[in-house]
């Protein structure tokens, strides 16, 4: 048998198994070429090509199981035959199937045959039957009179149709009215012209009309195609309400952000423009001096309250990045609600950096001395910053030198100065090392405290300057790490109210030293304050939580926490509620905001302990945005279990109902 490799065979035969040296197996194609005036070209069967006629035959015959005077017979009727699809009974009754086409004249094979067994074709209708069944996307096939031939599971689902009941509905059942008026006209054009608008154009978004009348947005493709010789049209859904909803929901949180960030600015500039004003006055009224100290405080108690305020709208922003951010979102959209936390959480640390400063001023911060263990005090506060600094490539130095056991000390502050300390260092340091160092002294009670980086150093005129509020080192470091310049100017009055001093020094060759000097009373080491828990503990009971809150923004995010957590709750949007509320006896814990119209919820707390019983031994939690020691104490004065600061953090909530709720009584759980 003459043959050679084939040139330009039409017909992928890759995936066929060899019958033999030769030729490929069973299920391959055979591609007969022939010229116009009948006479055979060739024959290609997989990766060969035969010249030879009357080897062809003896092939044909062969694959065809039939007698070659039959094979002959057989082709001479698909030659004369028109091109498309063959409709031979013979060929039929032999499992084979046949598609001719023909080429222009004068080509050198100007008639071309293709022969496959059906067996080859039944499998890639199941191929193609199984994709469609597994499609995610609704698919239907309609004819040229606008009917429905074949739609996939899910374009049932999509509709609203039983299986299979689609199929020889007109489309337009799954249009309005409108849409279907619409349709038709397009229809129409289209036959008259060729020219439809939306065969081949891309997904457009529309909307489809489910069987019980319901509406689902939908993204369109729709192509042409001929099967089996009669035009179809290919119509591919996807269901986009999804997207559309949260394309909507991200708009409006955008649009809000952008509306709150505009507020803040112009609070910025109210702030800068006040500032200026009342050192302009001092500067004018020397001798007006205790007027100015006057105006002085006023600015910062105007920024106490801005910044209370301000953590209403804040609270709501952290609470729900926080919970979208916990949520299986796309990439895109998770970053988005990640940005929006970290920059709400940047711009909280700047309010309470106002606050404290608004605090120091007015007087209103005062110091609660515990005796503390220094040297566990000085490892917390490094491991809390090892990780930035790892993160920057930088060594972090801890060491402790001769500290005394215990000593007595507001923990709190003291971390708070040696945080911001480290914090600058880390931040303004680029490669090298920072170091912190606590050492005491044998002879008194004085402890120094030394922070050492290997940054770019301060100018000499800059030192003193740094601790005023408002003020770094210069703008080109203020635009490219940011700060509102407040956390030495605490760190500084923090010092002076613990009796101390702090200094900063250029470094011996590089970088800065800031120093703190202060003198501590010993403390008796069994006395020491275990430092808090901020992880909450297991909640293994269902308890039933009132949340007394009067603005509905906090309402919602607190409803959003315990959402998130799976725990029941129930409101009360005053004082006076609360209190008939809390005499049932069926909660198990109460939060209580303190600021609410009618009654208080100092007020409130106190009424509820009055009552007696299990009301009156019911847990309550202090819920709100002033977060001062002296605020805190009148609330455990009234009869209070516990403090949660605004914004709500899901960890420090959570723990305090952890912490805080009680048991439910089987009866208690019986009645909720």
């Amino acid at each position: 048998m003459a043959t050679r490799p084939a040139r330009n065979c039409p017909v992928d035969s890759a995936n066929y198994t060899s019958e033999d040296a030769t030729l490929s197996g069973a299920f391959a194609p055979i591609v007969l070429q022939f010229r116009s005036t009948g006479t055979l070209v060739r024959c290609i069967v997989g990766d060969r090509e035969i010249l030879n006629a009357t080897e062809t035959m003896a092939l044909v015959s062969r694959r065809l199981t039939a007698p070659e005077r039959t094979a002959r017979a057989l082709l001479r009727r698909l030659v004369r035959a028109p091109a498309g699809p063959a409709d031979d009974e013979t060929l039929t009754g032999l499992g084979w199937s046949a598609l001719s086409w023909r080429q222009a004249e004068g080509e050198d094979a100007a008639i071309q045959i293709v022969l496959f067994p059906r067996q080859a074709h039944s499998a890639a209708e199941e191929r193609l039957n199984a994709i469609l069944d597994n499609a995610a996307d609704a698919i239907f096939v309609i004819d040229v009179n606008g009917l429905i031939e074949n739609a996939n599971p899910a374009a049932h689902a999509l509709g609203g149709w039983p299986p299979g009941s689609l199929v020889g509905q007109p489309l337009t059942v799954l249009m309005s009215a409108n849409d279907a008026h619409t349709h038709q006209v397009r229809v129409a054009r289209y036959m008259e012209t060729g020219s439809s608008g939306i065969l081949n154009v891309g997904p457009r978004p529309l909307s489809l009309t489910r069987r019980d009348g319901g509406r689902v947005s939908i993204e369109l493709s729709v192509g042409e195609a001929t099967i089996g010789g009669a035009q179809k049209f290919i119509g591919v859904c996807r269901d986009i309400d999804e997207r559309l909803r949260v394309d909507a929901a991200l708009t409006l949180a955008n649009q809000r952000l952008r509306q709150q960030v505009q507020e803040l600015r112009t609070l910025g500039q109210d702030l800068t423009e006040r500032k200026r004003d009342l050192q302009e006055r001092t500067r004018e009224a020397q001798a007006a001096r205790q007027q100015a100290e006057q105006a002085s405080q006023a600015k910062s108690r105007f920024m106490a309250i801005m910044s209370h305020e301000l953590r209403t709208p804040l609270n709501g922003v952290l609470a729900v990045a926080d919970a979208l951010a916990k949520r299986p979102l796309p990439p895109a959209e998770l970053e988005m609600a990640k940005l929006i936390k970290s920059s709400g959480d940047a711009l909280l640390s700047i309010l309470n950096e106002v606050l404290d400063l608004a605090r120091v001023e007015s007087g209103a911060l005062s110091l609660d001395p515990t005796p503390i263990d220094l040297h566990q005090l000085v490892l917390t506060v490094g491991e809390i910053w090892r990780f930035a600094a790892e993160a920057k490539d930088l060594k972090l130095h801890i060491e402790c030198v001769e500290l005394p056991e215990a000593v007595l000390a507001d923990g709190h502050r003291l971390r708070q100065v040696l945080s911001n300390l480290l914090s600058n260092a880390i931040k303004f340091t680029e490669r090298g090392a920072v170091s912190l160092r606590a050492s005491g002294d044998r002879n008194s009670d004085r402890v120094t405290f030394s922070v050492s980086d290997s940054g770019p150093g301060i100018a000499p005129c800059e030192l003193q300057r740094l601790f005023e509020p408002f003020v770094q080192g210069d703008a080109t470091t203020t635009r490219r790490h940011g700060g509102a310049g407040l956390g030495l100017a605490i760190c500084k009055e923090l010092v002076a109210m613990m009796g101390g001093d702090i200094r900063a020094e250029p470094g011996q060759q590089a970088g800065s030293t800031f120093t703190v000097d202060v003198t501590f009373p010993r403390a008796s080491p069994a006395g020491q304050t275990p430092a808090p828990s901020a992880s909450p503990g297991p909640i293994d009971f269902d308890p039933l939580i009132l949340v007394a809150e009067d603005h509905p923004l906090n309402r919602r995010v607190i409803a959003i926490l315990l959402d998130e957590a799976g725990l029941r709750y129930e409101f009360a949007e005053d004082g006076l509620s609360t209190v008939a509320a809390a005499a049932s006896g069926r909660f198990d814990l109460i939060l209580m905001d303190v600021h609410m119209p009618q009654l208080d919820g100092l007020e409130a707390t106190r009424q509820i302990r009055a009552l007696g019983g299990e009301a009156a031994a019911t847990p309550i939690v202090a819920v709100t945005a002033n977060a001062s020691s002296e605020e805190i104490a009148e609330c455990l004065a009234a009869g209070m279990d516990g403090f949660v600061g605004k914004p709500i953090n899901a960890g420090e909530l959570l723990s305090a109902v952890a912490n805080t709720a009680r048991v439910p009584h089987p009866r208690a759980r019986r009645e909720s």
